[in-house]
């Protein structure tokens, strides 16, 4: 068992990067930057140039750092959108180390223009950004973050009957469609597909009696009833 791991699923996990995951990490960093704040990032880097090695504020500056870092070694993609929870995890200690630089008594200008671009990007950027996320949101899901609202997948293998989806998402951005599958697994379900072999060994284990009806190169789409 644990020889499997360790060859099997840890390579999941933790992988030698490749330049495109180097690469997916590089945007996914920026696309965060981009859609918070951008002068936060500059007012922490700042501050944590200000702090003495081993104080609380260089320590907290080098765990954001490492998780930058480290995140690279996790081989797959987390989808548009929803992806960088590594970096939204760590991205909390960045206005701590912006709130250290601004509260010293010598910032006043500083302090002022961060403020002011606050107060702008409040009223000119996050409506653009609600916007943009809606918009987003009804591309990829059809209106619906659920199962039958759809996604690309979704709908490549709707057939009369299916309410047993599975669903090959390499190279799909859409993977946060499986949150919306309904754990009682009365309704339409969304499961992750590893290849024809295993989602038929899965049928046959906990699906008894359900019919394949359609396989392409998306999925597997099955009729339990």
């Amino acid at each position: 068992m644990t020889g499997n791991f360790w060859q099997g699923r840890l390579p999941l996990l933790v992988n030698l990067p490749t330049l495109n995951i180097a690469f997916l990490r590089f945007w996914e960093l920026i696309r965060l930057w981009v859609w918070s704040a951008p002068g936060l990032l500059v007012l922490a880097v700042l501050a944590w140039r200000q702090q003495t090695r081993g104080s609380g504020g260089w320590v907290l500056g080098v765990a954001f750092g490492l998780t930058v870092v480290l995140y690279v070694f996790f081989p797959a993609s987390q989808g548009l959108g929803w992806g960088a929870r590594y970096y939204q995890s760590a991205w909390g200690a960045l206005p701590i180390l912006a709130a250290i630089l601004l509260i010293r008594p010598d910032v006043d200008v500083l302090r002022r223009i961060a403020l002011t671009a606050a107060l702008a990007g409040l009223i000119l950027v996050v409506p653009l950004q609600l916007a943009y996320a809606r918009d987003t949101a009804q591309g990829f899901y059809g209106g619906s973050a659920s199962v039958d609202g759809g996604s690309a997948s979704i709908r490549a293998l709707s057939s009369p009957g299916v309410d047993l989806y599975f669903v090959d998402f390499n190279g799909s951005e859409d993977t946060s469609i499986t949150f919306a599958t309904d754990t009682s697994l009365t309704g339409k379900v969304v499961l992750v597909s590893y290849g024809p072999v295993a989602d038929q060994e899965i049928v046959d284990r906990y699906f008894p009696g359900a019919r394949l009806v359609i396989r392409n190169s998306v999925g597997s789409g099955y009729a339990r009833q």
